[in-house]
């Protein structure tokens, strides 16, 4: 009886997750068009309904019966750092609000990683989903690019707040960027990012139509002029082709390198080591916004840290990113950069952070199912979009983060079983 009274649990846990993660992601991919129209009707409130959802599903995978104590472990952990690290911002002069204006923007990674546990089941179910979120996001780009939406650069006003319903913009070097359904022009490009790989993943037999899919997507992330996106899937794509065909200890190489690139380039920035110039057209659509960040975005992080915070412990949550552009507006910072990020979240316990990461990607499983296969694209993603984003403050990205979070965490180090193994005969 207690047996199949787990199952039941199970299986409606399942539900709940799939059904309020579909939820919330239909939110964000039709965020402007929602925005713009709730505003018509003086519902403005209605697009935070996800965060209570959001809250509910928490709660709901923390109080479960389950006989696999993985997930609290991780939870606790979690609930812990993300705590110390407030406390810090609270210390640093941060406004209580910005403080949890940070935590909410957290809270689907919290739910991504409570719902790893349910990955097998989750993972394929998510598929069919996605690619329908990820197609109308490309589709909205593609519309957006010949026809305005009456929702675009619309502001509307919540409390004493006012955001805007959905952003066009101009990127470095003069290039239109459109946000078609979406608030912005990120969205589309990740919804497109993580239903490639989640068809890469989860497909068994790759046809025509599938084919046709992901070259929308890519379609979708080229008019997004997401740098970071489109370079991911450039790499996973490439992985996807000959995964079957090399040793994982080559995609692991990448990851580590990946890594490695995403914590050099800022430091070499900080100690003006780099230098980018660029003459023709081409290389001003490839490293204009690159330029831009070397020569004075990422600096500048330096002197935000340095002046408003402490480079041992850092701002604190919601020190950097987008919690400060409510609450502080004239030391706004999009830190661009991961390292550049957790560094202005956590100091030096973001060098910990990244050396945790080396170590767990060393001993990843990665063809040992199609969710392990997964969760190595995931990583891709994380670390490429890293390189010149803020990964963690997408909430279409963060669910899925909290699975590769979790999954890297249940991996066992055992630095000689598992990196012998696969090395080359």
């Amino acid at each position: 009886m207690l047996a199949l009274l787990k199952t039941n649990f199970k299986i409606s846990t399942i539900d709940i997750v799939y059904w309020g993660i579909v939820y919330c992601f239909i939110l964000y991919a039709f965020e402007g068009p929602i925005r713009f129209y709730s505003d018509k009707v003086s519902f403005r409130e209605f697009i935070y309904t996800k965060d209570i959802v959001l809250l509910a599903l928490g709660t709901l995978l923390v109080f479960r019966v389950d006989d696999r104590v993985l997930t609290s472990r991780i939870v606790v952990i979690y609930i812990y750092v993300m705590s110390l690290f407030g406390l810090v911002a609270l210390l640093n002069g941060l406004p209580i609000k910005q403080v949890f204006l940070a935590y909410k923007i957290y809270l689907i990674l919290f739910v991504g990683i409570q719902s790893y546990r349910l990955l097998p089941e989750l993972g394929p179910r998510l598929l069919k989903a996605m690619n329908c979120l990820a197609l109308f996001s490309c589709l909205g780009l593609i519309i957006n690019m010949f026809c305005s939406f009456p929702w675009e650069g619309v502001d509307m006003s919540i409390g004493n707040i006012i955001v805007d319903t959905s952003r066009t913009a101009y990127a470095a070097g003069g290039f239109k960027r459109v946000a078609g359904f979406g608030r912005n022009w990120s969205n589309p490009a990740y919804f497109a990012l993580i239903a490639t790989v989640l068809n890469y993943s989860y497909i068994k037999h790759i046809k025509f139509r599938h084919i046709i899919l992901v070259l929308v997507f890519f379609i979708g992330i080229l008019i997004s002029t997401n740098k970071g996106a489109i370079i991911t899937f450039l790499i996973i794509s490439f992985f996807a082709v000959i995964i079957r065909k090399v040793p994982s200890y080559i995609l692991k190489i990448v990851m580590l390198a990946t890594l490695l690139i995403v914590i050099a380039l800022p430091l070499l920035s900080w100690n003006e080591v780099l230098n980018v110039d660029y003459s023709s057209l081409v290389s001003r659509i490839i490293f204009s916004s690159f330029k831009a960040r070397v020569e004075d975005v990422w600096p500048q992080a330096l002197i935000l840290i340095k002046e408003h915070g402490s480079l041992i412990f850092g701002r604190g949550i919601g020190g950097i990113g987008a919690p400060q552009l409510i609450f502080e507006p004239s030391i706004y910072h999009p830190a661009d950069n991961l390292f550049i990020y957790l560094y202005g979240l956590f100091g030096v316990f973001s060098c910990v952070i990244f050396a945790y990461l080396g170590v767990k990607i060393m001993v990843l499983s990665i063809k040992d199912s199609r969710d392990t296969i997964f969760v190595a694209y995931l990583i891709l993603s994380f670390l490429g979009i890293g390189v010149i984003g803020s990964a963690l403050e997408n909430g279409i990205l963060n669910f899925f983060f909290g699975i590769m979070l979790a999954s890297l965490y249940s991996q066992k180090i055992k630095f000689i079983s598992s990196s012998v193994s696969d090395l080359p005969s």
